[in-house]
């Protein structure tokens, strides 16, 4: 072995035979390792880059990304990382260093740095990939739109538990595209308005936490929840109320004389409808009137609460309309109309008479109450064939019966028990 510092030598070659020869010489350098720093552990979360998943422990590294730690920032330094010792001797580098995919984790690659002058100084990469999140694909969040104008406002965080389904140390935020959720910005603030209609998908990111205090890496998924705004049955604002003539205030209603304002066009098969006595039952949908069609009323006038309940999707709206058990018109059954015959002409019982005349006596002279008057009680009943004009009627026969009908405009009540009788009495007869 020869020692030395560094210095110049001297080399003969000489022939033996002819003793011909050559002189040369070489430098003798001694060269210094290269100064290097051993790199931390490089962590990647699972990715699905390159063909990988998320679930198969295998990510794609950007190793150069170490070469200027391990080089202490010196540019004059090369950087080469092998899988194995036995390619580090053979300078089997790996090549790309830019996408390397490991192949267990954690690994351990081999790592030789060379400086100008080739020496060469060795150390160790460790490579780790983390686990992401495995977060349960959400149902969709579905909103009954009141007013069916498309926009709705969803709790967002109703979906938390769901989607996290129980992991650990896990945390959720909601964002309107893909960008925003994979550079974790513009979180959507819960309860949330939707942009679009009917459906809107927005963007969950599902991290393992790592703000302090937690301890968690940091890795992150991406699901999709589906914003869904569904249409409510339409009610009608204003309903006519359902009013029945009685004395006492209290009538038995048939509450289904409303079904049809209630529908409208809506198919009936769609939908429940329910009736009840309050507010707080529609809204809750129970209890309810168990029979609307012979429902007695409890007060007078009451008020009765619908709810129309979408047989698919539960959306419901409510109603309300009024019941009414009115008094029927105060009537008074007059005496007879007497008239005389008519002066000069043959007894034969018939005149005209002005039946308006007996309006007042018949109604009291109430406000609001008409009378009609007709020859039979069928048509009294049914308010048809009202005698035209009534204020010049010639009666049929001597003590003829005519029908009133009385409606009261205040109550939309009607009597029709009143008759009145028109009477002729004999004229004198002229002596020639």
């Amino acid at each position: 072995m020869f020692v030395s510092t560094g210095q110049t030598i001297w080399v003969r070659i000489e022939n033996n035979m002819t003793d011909c020869f050559l002189v040369s010489q070489f430098e003798l350098v001694v060269g210094a390792f290269p100064m290097i720093a051993a790199p931390a552990d490089m962590f990647l979360c699972d990715d699905e880059i390159n063909g990988s998943t998320q679930t198969d422990e295998v990510s794609t590294f950007d190793l150069t990304l170490n070469d200027d730690f391990i080089t202490v920032g010196d540019p004059d330094l090369s950087v080469f990382y092998y899988e194995t010792a036995a390619d580090q001797a053979a300078n089997n580098f790996i090549d790309p260093a830019t996408a390397y995919q490991n192949t267990s984790t954690p690994q351990t690659l081999f790592v030789s740095v060379f400086n100008a002058a080739g020496c060469e100084a060795q150390t160790t990469l460790t490579l780790v990939v983390d686990p992401v999140p495995s977060p349960a694909q959400p149902s969709p969040l579905e909103v009954c739109d009141e007013d069916n104008d498309g926009v709705a406002m969803f709790t967002l965080t109703d979906r938390d538990a769901e989607i996290i389904d129980g992991e650990a140390g896990v945390i959720v935020s909601y964002h309107l595209n893909q960008v925003d959720a994979e550079n974790d910005v513009f979180p959507l603030a819960s309860p949330y308005e939707n942009v679009f209609s009917p459906v809107q998908p927005i963007f969950v990111r599902v991290e393992f936490d790592d703000t302090p205090p937690a301890t968690g890496t940091g890795c992150f998924t991406i699901v999709v929840l589906d914003l869904v705004v569904l249409p409510t049955p339409e009610v009608p604002l204003v309903l006519d109320p359902i009013v029945i003539c009685d004395d006492d205030g209290t009538a038995t209603f048939d509450l289904t004389l409303r079904e049809a304002d209630i529908y409208g066009t809506q198919a009936l098969a769609d939908y429940t409808l329910t009736y009840h006595i309050s507010q707080a039952n529609a809204d809750a949908g129970t209890p309810m009137i168990a029979n609307p069609q012979t429902y007695i009323n409890t007060m007078n006038p009451q008020d009765i609460f619908v709810r129309l309940e979408d047989n698919t999707t539960t959306c419901f709206s409510t109603g309300s309309f009024q019941i009414e058990a009115n008094l029927g018109p105060v009537v008074t059954q007059p005496a007879p109309f007497v008239q005389c015959d008519d002066l000069g002409m043959v007894n034969d019982g018939i005149t005209t008479f002005d039946l308006t005349t007996q309006n007042t006596t018949i109604t009291g002279g109430v406000a609001g109450v008409s009378v009609t008057y007709h020859n039979t009680q069928a048509d009294a009943d049914a308010g048809t064939s009202a005698i035209d004009p009534d204020t010049a009627y010639v009666n049929q026969v001597n003590g003829e019966i005519v029908f009133a009908r009385v409606e009261d405009s205040n109550t939309d009540c009607v009597d029709t028990t009143v008759t009145l009788t028109c009477l002729l009495y004999t004229s004198p007869s002229p002596r020639d």
